[in-house]
């Protein structure tokens, strides 16, 4: 069977041909006989192949009728080819891949668990929701075919957080090896959040300081440690009313009782290295990289040991007692904090306007309330410090403090990064850049809390099954950051090239009683993410 398409007036022609094929293989003393029906087609002057069938498994007859049909005798019609939808693949197969690049999935193991764990981190890159929903997800995924997995149910899944969870420490330390067997790391940033529970029974769950801004709502606290690069090597799960502070010694035991690293260079932010974990990293041999409070700095400005002309757009250092201080003062910041002032001060002198409208318009209101409203809104802004407010003739009237506002603003766009970390080791520009990175961690965050990933809600009760879970948002986070350091490139947004290879679905091919299952051709688009990634799709499935 032929098929000459006419593209335009240059008439650029595919000749597309279908034809069966049999082939004959010796391995050893064993001879393999296989039958195919082929699609052969010029393209661009190029030879191109694909299976369509594999009739290997077909009667005799059978074949030789569908070769009569292709020839173009009536032994029976091709009509009788019927295609119908099967399952989503394209994206489990990126990931699946990806997995074995990272070695995620050597880590996971052949088992039951393992598959099932992995199954559990395509569902968190995929889809988002609870176990139960998982189970429903998974009936239009070619998971059989990808992952190895066919039937499984809620409680299959809870008992996967539970051997996820016991074997957390060992797995990250196999990944650990495998992504840095040939790269010494002595550089580790580290910062921690909090992710909020509607419910009550959770047991990690207590109230804390909740960087949710959710009062009255129970927490958990979450570590998450990576390389100076922002790729994740652990992530800890710790009661909601702990201190960023308290779990700064268990990532610096881990690193090194677990990880076997010889040399820490620990970076995290102000409220996560104070001065007692300074000083106690320092007697343990360890180094830091942290910044300093806007009191501190202060401070150090009164005692004489930093001047206010030593902030600048360039980066400039002081040592004080072998700790060396580096600081800067960023433009952008400054320009920033600036326009914030100005649009909360627009926004209270708004609100008087209203408010003295109110009172002009009826005389039973009350000056008091009006007046307590206003404060109110000034210190929830947090500009009453500067701003004066006066009632007078029951109209509110707004002035700035200019000496306070001058006195506030001084320090707009500083900072101060302290380190214990010599010279020799790293660079002034280096050490600032390093702290700088902290901004990995934050967007890694971004990504696990309220982005791609969404670990909210937490659908589980047992501790266990709370550590498995975010365990496999930050293997999930390792997936989805691998696939987009080798497609960034394409100038598209990450959702829209992950939804768009979700969409690549398996054929199933039937002609005569027999059935196969194909991937059919993808788009251009679809080409270049996949060529990006360097993975390529099967044509057919077993």
């Amino acid at each position: 069977m032929h098929i000459a398409i006419d593209k335009g007036i240059e008439k650029d022609y595919i000749i597309a041909t279908m034809f069966i094929h049999r082939n004959t293989k010796k391995v050893g003393n064993k001879v393999y006989h296989s039958t195919l029906l082929m699609h052969n087609y010029w393209d661009n002057g190029k030879v191109k192949h694909k299976v369509i069938l594999n009739l290997s498994q077909w009667l005799p007859d059978q074949i030789e009728a569908l070769s009569a049909a292709l020839k173009g005798k009536k032994v029976f019609s091709l009509d009788e080819l019927k295609t119908e939808e099967g399952k989503s693949i394209g994206a489990l197969w990126v990931f699946n891949e990806l997995a074995k690049r990272s070695g995620i999935k050597k880590v996971l193991g052949n088992s039951r668990k393992g598959k099932l764990s992995l199954l559990m981190i395509m569902g968190r890159l995929l889809t988002q929701g609870s176990r139960l929903y998982l189970c429903e997800w998974g009936k239009e995924q070619a998971l059989k075919q990808v992952i190895g997995i066919d039937k499984y149910d809620e409680d299959d899944l809870y008992e996967a957080l539970d051997w996820l969870s016991s074997n957390q420490r060992e797995m990250e330390k196999k990944l650990y090896k495998i992504g840095y067997k040939k790269k010494a790391i002595r550089l580790f940033l580290y910062d921690v959040t909090s992710s909020y529970f509607e419910g009550q029974c959770n047991e990690m769950a207590a109230y804390g300081y909740n960087r949710d801004g959710k009062r009255g709502k129970k927490q958990i606290v979450i570590g998450l440690l990576t390389q100076e690069e922002g790729d994740p090597i652990s992530i800890e799960v710790f009661k909601g009313n702990s201190s960023d502070m308290t779990t700064v010694a268990s990532q610096v035991n881990k690193l090194v009782s677990e990880f076997g690293v010889k040399e820490v260079v620990f970076i995290g932010d102000r409220g996560m290295i104070k001065s007692e974990q300074a000083e106690n990293l320092t007697e343990a041999g360890y180094y830091y990289i942290t910044a300093i409070t806007k009191p501190e700095i202060e401070l150090l400005l009164r005692q004489g040991n930093l001047q206010m002309g030593l902030f600048d757009e360039k980066v400039m250092e002081i040592s004080i007692d072998d700790v060396r201080y580096i600081m800067r003062r960023n433009p952008v910041r400054v320009e920033e904090i600036k326009n914030n002032r100005q649009q909360k001060f627009e926004k209270l002198c708004r609100t008087a306007v209203a408010l003295s409208e109110k009172l002009a318009m009826h005389s039973r209101a009350k000056t008091e309330t009006a007046m307590k409203q206003i404060n109110e809104l000034a210190k929830k802004l947090r500009i009453s410090e500067w701003t004066n407010i006066v009632m007078e003739n029951r109209k509110i009237n707004i002035f700035t403090d200019e000496e306070k506002l001058k006195a506030i603003s001084k320090l707009d766009g500083c900072y101060v990064i302290k380190t214990n970390v010599s010279k020799k080791q790293l660079s002034t520009n280096k050490v600032h850049d390093r702290y700088k990175d902290l901004s990995l961690i934050e967007q890694a965050f971004k990504s696990i809390k309220t982005g791609f990933l969404e670990v909210r809600p937490i659908y589980v009760r047992k501790a266990s099954r709370t550590k498995g879970h975010l365990f496999v948002t930050m293997l999930a986070y390792k997936l989805v950051r691998l696939f987009w350091q080798n497609t960034q490139h394409l100038g598209k947004e990450l959702h829209h090239m992950i939804d768009a290879i979700d969409n690549i679905k398996t054929v199933h091919i039937s002609l005569a009683n027999n059935t196969v299952t194909r991937i059919p051709d993808i788009s251009e688009e679809k080409r270049h993410i996949f060529k990006a990634l360097n993975i390529t799709l099967p044509s057919t499935l077993g």
